[in-house]
């Protein structure tokens, strides 16, 4: 505007639609910290997986809790293979996407900043 490049006009309105997108991002900001403070708060019954996870997670050997507390299922095939189903797989499929979307949105903001 200084340059004479936009008119104040222009740069009035540029300036509140730029504003507005930041102040967008950073409600959207918010929001995502606040699931995850809620997704990653140990203390309510429903993050009780959590902990399980963290507690085995340099697990070497499979110990007979660790199997309890980790897996729902083990189907056994020929050829010696099998198939693992693991509990609490769609509470950690949805933190992992709470955890991209929080990423890809940061990476976008600072790319439009």
């Amino acid at each position: 505007m200084k340059e004479g490049i936009v008119s104040r006009e222009d740069y009035v309105d540029i300036s509140a639609q730029y504003e507005e997108r930041i102040r967008f991002s950073e409600e959207a900001i918010q929001q995502v910290h606040r699931e995850m403070d809620k997704l990653l708060d140990n203390s309510t019954d429903q993050q009780v997986w959590m902990q399980d996870f963290i507690e085995h997670k340099n697990l070497t050997t499979l110990t007979r809790v660790a199997a309890v507390e980790l897996i729902e299922e083990v189907q056994i095939y020929e050829g010696k293979r099998l198939a693992i189903k693991f509990r609490h797989t769609e509470e950690f499929d949805l933190l992992s996407q709470h955890i991209t979307e929080f990423t890809e949105m940061n990476t976008t903001e600072k790319e439009a900043i």
